[in-house]
């Protein structure tokens, strides 16, 4: 018998007063002041992972340089509040073969719901550092985004690669120093995590770079601040005046197992597209890319995928929309 799977984002009404589930998402409550770099320990409910040295900044700080809205790394107005963060991420520094990253990690208020779709939001702003020697950046990247995790996790180590995935990330190059870019989507999760992360889980091989200034360190570096996560639409804020539009409000897909075909439907003109499909553990097990054009309808030919959940993710740059997909026996 052949089966089809048709597959739509859960839609959740939410209820008055629905509220942000990441807790000090403006990195506003501390348990102490700044006196120098590295000291994102003090920003309560969060904890920097994988070895890194995240910053904070706030103008309690005792030390000019890691205040805000000046400090060592440029200048920027917190997006809201008085403070902000600060991380790198991409470098050239290779260590074990991969570049230095800065993930930092928090606890949700509440767990996640598997089979529920979540929408989240962040704001980031690049920075040049210039004129600092110690935090003039020559590079942007993108790949900003975030992940949940069932487990705390923490890596002692400098930099130990994920397996390639985020449940949202920025395709886009941000370059951006003067305004905060508001990174916006949606994804459905799979199981019942608890922790959310924000940083790039990219290794070196997937991340686009820009170089900004020759005479700049090996290095980008990024503003962060209003993270937001919610199960209901409208209760993060979303992205305005991009150029492109992913999709209609008639989005769907569909996946044909008998000849291993997405078929993608209710999109509107867009940028180019980028398809990614992950198995349950969230590792990628197939990629396709569309060049610009007006892609109401797409049919796309793959390996067959596995059988249970599979997570399907369609993204223009910076709006991304995700699919949990069954795939039963055959």
């Amino acid at each position: 018998m052949n089966r089809t799977l048709v597959i739509a984002p859960l839609l959740i009404a939410a209820p008055a007063g629905a509220q942000n589930i990441v807790p000090n998402p403006s990195f506003e409550n501390l348990t102490d002041c700044p006196s120098y770099y590295g000291q994102f320990g003090f920003v309560s409910d969060w904890f920097p992972m994988n070895g890194g040295n995240p910053d904070l900044y706030n103008p309690c700080a005792t030390n000019p340089e890691v205040s805000a809205p000046s400090n060592v790394f440029g200048y920027q107005q917190p997006a809201s509040g008085i403070g902000y963060v600060g991380m790198w991420g991409w470098s050239g520094q290779t260590i074990s073969g991969f570049g230095y990253r800065e993930i930092i990690g928090a606890r949700l208020i509440e767990p996640l719901i598997a089979g529920h779709q979540y929408w989240f939001s962040m704001k980031v702003s690049w920075t040049s550092g210039f004129p600092n020697p110690n935090g003039h950046t020559g590079f942007a990247s993108n790949n900003m985004g975030v992940k949940c995790a069932m487990d705390s996790l923490w890596i002692d180590s400098y930099w130990i690669p994920w397996q390639g995935h985020a449940n949202y990330h920025s395709v886009d190059i941000i370059t951006d120093s003067v305004n905060w870019t508001l990174l916006s989507g949606s994804f459905v999760v799979d199981s019942a995590y608890q922790f959310i992360y924000i940083g790039n889980f990219y290794d070196d091989v997937s991340t686009s770079v820009q170089q900004m200034d020759a005479s700049g360190q090996y290095f980008s570096y990024y503003y962060a601040d209003d993270v937001c996560l919610s199960p209901f639409p409208g209760s993060c804020p979303e992205a305005t005046g991009v150029e492109h539009v992913l999709w209609g409000t008639n989005a769907g897909v569909r996946y044909e197992p008998t000849n291993a075909t997405l078929y993608l439907s209710g999109l509107e003109p867009a940028a180019p597209l980028r398809l990614d499909w992950f198995d349950v553990s969230g590792r990628s097990i197939g990629s396709f890319s569309l060049a610009q054009g007006a892609h109401t309808e797409l049919s796309v030919k793959i390996d067959p995928l596995p059988t249970g959940f599979c997570m399907l993710r369609l993204t223009d740059g910076r709006v991304a929309r995700t699919w949990k997909l069954l795939i039963p026996d055959q």
